[in-house]
């Protein structure tokens, strides 16, 4: 199942999954080539209590994410150092 979106995300997908008995789950064909995610990759799972959501991402996003929040607090210790 697809739905349009705007902005930085033009598309997103949603689909469902079912929880085995072990708590695993198999992320949906189209998800997987369209994220390019093969057998044996390893996602990092980030629990969101509020919202009651799991996140899954790749490593090298995580690692974007936080350079992007160290350059930003560079930037912000910068400013207030002048």
């Amino acid at each position: 199942m697809k739905k349009k979106g705007t902005g930085k995300n033009p598309e997103l997908t949603f689909d469902v999954v079912t929880v085995g008995e072990r708590g695993q789950i198999v992320i949906p064909s189209k998800i997987r080539k369209s994220l390019s995610l093969k057998a044996g990759e390893q996602l990092i799972v980030i629990e969101n209590p509020i919202a009651k959501a799991v996140v899954l991402l790749s490593p090298e996003r995580i690692s974007s994410a936080i350079e992007q929040v160290i350059h930003a607090n560079d930037i912000t210790l910068n400013i207030r150092n002048k």
